[in-house]
């Protein structure tokens, strides 16, 4: 092995034709392995002024095992001189290639490779770069502080390795360099790869979420909005300053409703955002907006919202209120039943009316002011089939020398009226026994009309004896 490193200067001789320094290198080959052979090689090498007497010595360097050498800095400082300053491409990225293959192991490596990313503009050499940072089990701060230097300057084709070198940064520092992809000039894959990465933080820092609050306001495209919401949404903790801007976002573009995600589960932590809502509602010309909001319901009691919608002007609006008002009717009866009440009186709407008296009349035990109000919509209801459905509700109220005359004006008109179905006329006549003489017009006309109505000598002999029985009222 000696003799043959004695003859390594003479072999490769510049005297000596390109072709035969290429024969005698291939023939040394097998002595290159030794730390006198590889800083023998390496000095060599550096020297070289014939390219391909140049890539094979760097070949020949490459392959040695690095495991094989007790000396290892003449083969890394070789490689790294070539990394830096060898003018021919081909030679420096298979130099870089080495190198990135050795940073798992040796952290000395990094330096080399950060600055070679930073200063070479090869896209392929960068790329090889990023994957042997990737590699280094200890990032030092030069190379950190190097690569955020590197984001803005980087081509479009080593971005997403960038940033996955980027989230293998100590926490504080791979958040806010992240945050640098999410320029508008990036790709919509790599921002949104880098919202990903954010939201699998434990706890961002407030400078992230102060940067992407900032930004979703006036991000333009709508996936990535949606994934910064989605983050933002899932935050345990949120700056109440954003809520405003929320609030003029929906204002402006009501076609958002993935804001909402934002204010969804934290009405019941910030009851003061039940009011900005209410307002919202009340501003917004947006019908589909007020619909979004209305379902906000369904995670926070705000009866102020439902009584808002009962008047709103569009009809879809009142509409979409109906199924949170028949849930929450018996919650706020106090507070819902005089809305309700003046919305079934105004409501021109057929379908929307009956929706609204049928949350009256399912609701359950009703109570004094909601009896007297069935009495005041059946005297005031106009279509037949739904004063036949509160008439025979009003069957069951007691009677009270509030609502006598009311009750004794709608069994006059079942009686007087022959679209009214029998069963409601019958259970009217059944009700009319129970009442005492009065000098009630209605009831006056009632009972007359009981008589003229009689089918049989029968029917008419019952109301008369009907009519023998009653008591005075006095009163």
């Amino acid at each position: 092995m000696s003799e043959a490193l004695a003859l390594f200067d003479i072999l490769t001789s510049a005297e000596r034709a390109e072709h035969e320094r290429l024969e005698a290198l291939n023939s040394l080959q097998p002595f290159l392995e030794t730390d006198e052979a590889v800083e023998k090689l390496a000095a060599a090498a550096r020297e070289e002024n014939t390219l391909s007497v140049r890539a094979r010595m760097l070949e020949l360097l490459v392959n040695i095992p690095i495991t094989r050498l007790s000396e290892r800095e003449a083969l890394t400082d070789t490689l790294s001189w070539f990394a830096c300053l060898e003018p021919e491409r081909p030679l420096r990225l298979l130099a870089i290639e080495a190198l990135s293959n050795l940073a798992a192991y040796l952290d000395s490596v990094q330096e080399i490779l950060a600055d070679t990313l930073v200063n070479d503009l090869d896209p392929a050499i960068q790329q090889v770069c990023l994957d042997g940072l990737s590699k280094t089990v200890n990032i030092s701060a030069e190379t950190i502080t190097k690569v955020s230097e590197f984001i803005a300057l980087a081509p479009a084709s080593v971005k997403p390795a960038l940033l996955n070198l980027v989230k293998r940064f100590p926490t504080d520092s791979a958040a806010t360099l992240a945050l640098q992809f999410l320029s508008p000039l990036e790709t919509r894959h790599t921002r949104e790869a880098a919202i990903a990465f954010l939201a699998s933080l434990a706890a961002p820092s407030a400078t992230v979420i102060e940067n992407l609050s900032a930004r979703f306001m006036s991000e333009t495209d709508l996936y990535v909005r949606a994934a910064i919401i989605r983050l933002l949404s899932d935050l345990r903790e949120i700056d109440t300053t954003l809520f405003t801007g929320i609030f003029a976002a929906l204002q402006k573009a009501p076609d958002q409703p993935e804001l909402l995600a934002l204010i969804r589960d934290r009405l019941v932590a910030h009851p003061e955002l039940q009011t900005a809502l209410t307002q919202l509602f009340e501003q917004t010309p947006s019908a589909g907006l007020k619909i979004r909001l209305l379902a906000l319901l369904a995670h926070c009691e705000m009866p102020e919202l439902l009584i808002t919608a009962l008047n709103d002007k569009n009809p879809y609006v009142r509409e979409a209120a109906i199924p949170y008002l028949e849930k929450k009717f018996v919650l706020h009866q106090d507070l819902l039943e005089p809305a309700l009440a003046a919305a079934v009186k105004q409501e021109p709407l057929l379908a929307l009316r009956s929706a609204l008296i049928n949350v009256v009349l399912n609701s359950g035990r009703k109570s004094a002011a909601t009896l007297q109000l069935l009495t005041e919509l059946a005297v005031a209801e106009t279509d037949h089939y739904l004063k036949t459905q509160l008439i025979n509700a009003v069957l069951e109220v007691p009677v009270t020398p509030a609502n006598k005359a009311a009750l004794l004006q709608l069994f006059r008109e079942v009686l007087e009226a022959n679209w009214y179905p029998d069963h409601t006329r019958n259970a009217v006549i059944e009700r009319l026994k129970t009442f005492s003489y009065s000098d009630s017009p209605d009831l006056k006309r009632s009972l007359g009309l009981l008589l003229e109505l009689s089918k049989d000598i029968r029917e008419l002999a019952a109301t008369y004896g009907l009519l023998k029985t009653l008591e005075v009222d006095i009163s």
